[in-house]
């Protein structure tokens, strides 16, 4: 579930007063929608998502650099297994490798190599 602030929550109401619909369906279709986005940017083949009036979305690698750490950290603290730690870093290698491919020029996708070259993290697949 998405954090409601006060903007987001006086849209939904309005909203809800306007098309006459409750703000408990305007939510779950708005979270609904975040949710899929989110599966959407999970996946190696769509680089972007973009969605009409909110804009363009998508990966950065130092975003899944931290989410990769935090995956670590939650499977040292017993919260996942070693089975869903390998499927999660699996999935970020391979978005990773996509974001890499795409713009190899640009300094910070640079580094990305130069740092997974000392790790020994590059796939040739």
């Amino acid at each position: 579930m998405m954090r409601w602030d006060k903007t987001l929550g006086r849209i939904v109401t309005e909203l809800s007063e306007e098309f006459e619909i409750p703000e408990e369906d305007i939510k779950y279709a708005i979270d609904h929608l975040f949710k899929n986005v989110k599966k959407c940017l999970a996946m190696p083949t769509i680089p972007k998502v973009m969605l009409h009036y909110f804009g363009t979305f998508q990966t950065s690698i130092i975003r899944l650099d931290y989410l990769k750490e935090k995956a670590k950290k939650h499977h040292a603290g017993n919260y996942i297994t070693d089975e869903e730690l390998d499927e999660k870093i699996k999935q970020f290698r391979e978005v990773r490798n996509r974001l890499i491919l795409e713009k190899p020029y640009t300094k910070l996708h640079k580094r990305a190599v130069i740092r997974d070259n000392l790790d020994g993290n590059i796939s040739n697949e």
